[in-house]
């Protein structure tokens, strides 16, 4: 990925510069390309140790 400009861009790279720039744009202003957001998902740190635990606990047996 190159997050600079170049510094003597060919004709090509200048054409697919624009055509990405354009497209970027319309991809962000147009809602239905839009996610949705679903429900936060967390759980706290101790409930996910003890399900590890268990969990090594049944398979070493």
């Amino acid at each position: 990925m190159v997050d600079e400009p170049l510094s003597n861009p060919t004709p090509l790279e200048k054409f697919f510069a624009k055509r990405l720039d354009f497209f970027a744009g319309y991809m962000r202003n147009e809602r239905r390309f839009t996610r949705s957001i679903g429900p936060s998902r967390s759980i706290v740190i101790s409930d996910l140790y003890k399900f590890i635990d268990a969990e090594m606990q049944q398979s070493a047996q």
